[in-house]
């Protein structure tokens, strides 16, 4: 009689705290690209009245990385 083993997947060998951040540096380039192309003097343009500006949003993500500790 011989046992067979499943095949191990990625999830057995990493931690719980490297898959829920597993595309962290990636998410984090794209925001930084984000925040750099923010015009000066055009933080209070906003795509509809009811919009956050781009001030807000820009100062909303710069502030992400901050309230999660």
């Amino acid at each position: 009689m011989t046992t067979t083993t499943e095949p191990s997947t990625a999830l057995d060998t990493e931690s719980p705290v490297a898959l829920l951040f597993a595309d962290l540096d990636g998410e984090l380039a794209t925001t930084r690209r984000m925040l750099e192309r923010v015009p000066d003097g055009k933080e209070d343009w906003r795509p509809h009245k009811k919009s956050r500006s781009l001030g807000e949003l820009a100062t909303h993500l710069a502030q992400l990385p901050v309230s999660e500790s």
